[in-house]
């Protein structure tokens, strides 16, 4: 890539290139923030588990059974690990992109990044532009959004206003229909 560039373009990429490494705040916080919803989620899963054989029934949940109050706590708790796994998604690939590949168009003559990973045991990590990583994430909130509203009907919220969730989660997938129709 600096090969084809003109001289200034040259130095001005010489010294804006290693600004990448900036992203790797980004990197570890979102990986510091999904192991600790990881942890989190392994908690609730501990406190669903123990709260069932114990009969102990949260004060909020006093109008469902242990059974379905560990369901519920289940379901929170599966938010939760969707939640960590979309920040480990995004560290994955802020890294991949900004860090491990920066360049901006690689030519489909040259041979692969010596340091991009092998990706064919890995399609998830085979984020190679901010778009693929932005329709990933959509994806991955349109299920986060799934996971409420299922929640929310478990605990028998059943309000017109609950109707946002599922209505939010069909125009964000028709929006993510779109966008993968759409030329890159």
């Amino acid at each position: 890539m600096m090969e084809a560039l003109i001289p200034s373009e040259r130095l001005t990429m010489k010294w804006i290139l290693p600004l990448r490494y900036i992203s790797l705040i980004a990197t570890a916080s979102s990986v510091a923030g999904s192991v600790f919803l990881f942890y989190l989620g392994s908690y609730k899963t501990y406190s669903a588990i123990i709260g069932y054989f114990q009969r102990i029934l949260p004060e909020e949940y006093n109008h469902l059974s242990h059974g379905e109050v560990a369901l519920v706590t289940m379901v929170e708790a599966v938010d939760t690990f969707l939640f960590a796994l979309v920040l480990l998604i995004l560290a994955c690939g802020i890294y991949r992109i900004f860090v491990i590949c920066p360049d901006p168009a690689p030519d489909s003559n040259t041979a692969p990044h010596e340091n991009a990973p092998h990706t064919a045991s890995n399609p998830w990590w085979h984020i190679s532009t901010v778009t693929e990583l932005k329709a990933l994430l959509l994806e991955i909130v349109i299920v986060i959004l799934a996971v409420l509203f299922l929640k929310s009907i478990l605990l028998e919220q059943m309000t017109w206003e609950l109707l946002i969730m599922p209505l939010g989660a069909l125009i964000l997938g028709t929006i993510l229909y779109l966008f993968k129709k759409m030329p890159h």
